[in-house]
């Protein structure tokens, strides 16, 4: 006795059966994944954002000297990085790090805040 397909339904090849499993087991493991985590709104992470104005690296920053802003940047868990003294842009490397303040200085003290990084 011979199996035949009903007449006017193609065949699909096997390997597209199990390609669409495949793809819908990843999809439902993927947004499993995505719905974990933690949902309280609080972040363990040092560098999260300020919570107030005078934690504000832009805010707190401008106008201290290099010194101070190292020595504020320091107590808080951040380093400082220099990327342009007198408007002259410094080398600096591209890495980003979540812990570390870009600023300019002009005459030995801080006039630009340009983020993290």
């Amino acid at each position: 006795m011979t199996l035949r397909e009903p007449e006017g339904r193609p065949r699909r090849p096997m390997g597209m059966i199990f390609s669409l499993r495949t793809l819908l087991l990843s999809l439902v493991v993927v947004l499993g994944l995505a719905a974990c985590g933690d949902d309280d709104g609080a972040s363990s992470d040092p560098a999260a954002p300020p919570t107030s104005a005078s934690e504000d690296p832009s805010i707190a920053l401008p106008r201290l000297t290099e010194a101070e802003a190292d020595a504020w940047a320091t107590e808080r868990g951040l380093e400082l990085r220099v990327v342009e003294v007198d408007g002259e842009p410094l080398a600096v490397t591209d890495d980003f790090r979540e812990d570390r303040i870009n600023v300019a200085i002009v005459d030995g003290v801080v006039t630009d805040v340009s983020g993290l990084g």
